[in-house]
């Protein structure tokens, strides 16, 4: 994930830390494992929520497209509990 957001840091340019992005964000983006992000959301949609917009900054980056449409969206289709 680190790597994801460096590239996507290169990409925007400036020379702010993964790490510290990550860390300073973590609350209000949602970030980690298919798994993870999908807790998150089915946690979101526990409390009402029905809408939820994903953006992924880095255009280039298509295996994130991918791991969208591929897993994320299959898992959420099918929530854990």
């Amino acid at each position: 994930m680190l790597d994801r957001i460096g590239r996507f840091l290169a990409v925007r340019g400036g020379d702010a830390d993964p790490e510290a992005l990550l860390a300073e964000r973590r609350d209000r983006w949602l970030a980690g494992t298919v798994e993870e992000v999908a807790e998150r959301i089915d946690a979101l949609r526990d409390v009402g929520v029905t809408r939820v917009f994903l953006q992924h900054l880095n255009h280039s980056d298509d295996e994130m497209v991918a791991l969208v449409g591929e897993r994320l969206l299959p898992a959420l289709e099918h929530p854990a509990h």
